[in-house]
């Protein structure tokens, strides 16, 4: 037993691998932690579950399909909380794992690219996206309305209340109610900062700028240009 302990530490192998029937090493690791991984990505712990992964260094069909998923939901958060660097590592390997897999990743390989470009460039993010490709594959995305709104889709239906507001001070900007959009505009400031991305509330500073600029008040003009630059800043520090 103490030459197979030293052995184990010398190799840097698990012990009990020595014993296994099981020839590659990765093999012999999945058995022996797919469990736990199982149970964090089931639990949503998705940082762990990436961290897990990496460590363990090993890679399968299933394995893939749980590190896209959960890069993917990472960079959403990251995203939503403003980081725009964290964001576009995590969907880089979003997009290049659920390519590695051979279970459905539709959703991911049709929807990284949106978040991808709202990272990349969150003042014009259609300028990093094919939105013509995107449409043809809208079916299989379960973010088609964050979309629509990117692409300031007036016509469209808005479920989320964030959106559908916005929308309707963006109709009231284009017949010049300038007042009437501010209203709505301050509205949705007062949002905590985890009710959507940060994409959405960079567009609202923007809206909020411009609309004080036509009616002339140019002291909250500034303030709400100052608000937007800030955000800029700190989203890319």
């Amino acid at each position: 037993v103490d030459t197979l302990e030293y052995l184990s530490e010398r190799l840097e192998l698990p012990l009990p691998f020595l014993f296994s029937e099981k020839e590659q090493l990765g093999d012999f690791q999945k058995a022996e932690r797919i469990k736990e991984l199982r149970d964090i990505f089931a639990r949503k712990n998705y940082k762990y579950c990436i961290e897990l992964i990496k460590k363990l260094n090993i890679s399968d069909d299933e394995i893939e399909l749980m590190h896209a998923v959960a890069a993917f939901e990472c960079g959403k958060d990251a995203l939503k909380e403003g980081a725009l660097i964290s964001a576009t590592g995590y969907l880089t390997e979003a997009v290049k794992h659920s390519g590695n897999t051979v279970y459905p990743t539709d959703d991911i390989k049709a929807t990284a690219p949106l978040y991808l470009a709202c990272a990349n460039n969150i003042q014009s993010p259609l300028l990093e996206f094919d939105a013509s490709s995107y449409e043809k594959m809208h079916a299989l995305s379960n973010d088609y309305e964050f979309f629509k709104y990117v692409s300031t889709d007036l016509d469209f239906e808005y479920t989320n209340p964030l959106f559908k507001k916005h929308m309707n001070a963006k109709r009231l900007l284009r017949k010049y109610a300038y007042l009437d959009a501010i209203a709505i505009l301050t509205e949705l400031e007062s949002y905590k900062s985890t009710d959507y991305n940060a994409y959405a509330f960079f567009s609202i500073y923007s809206d909020l700028e411009g609309a004080y600029k036509q009616i002339g008040d140019f002291e909250n003009a500034y303030r709400y240009s100052t608000k937007r630059m800030s955000l800029l800043q700190a989203f890319n520090s």
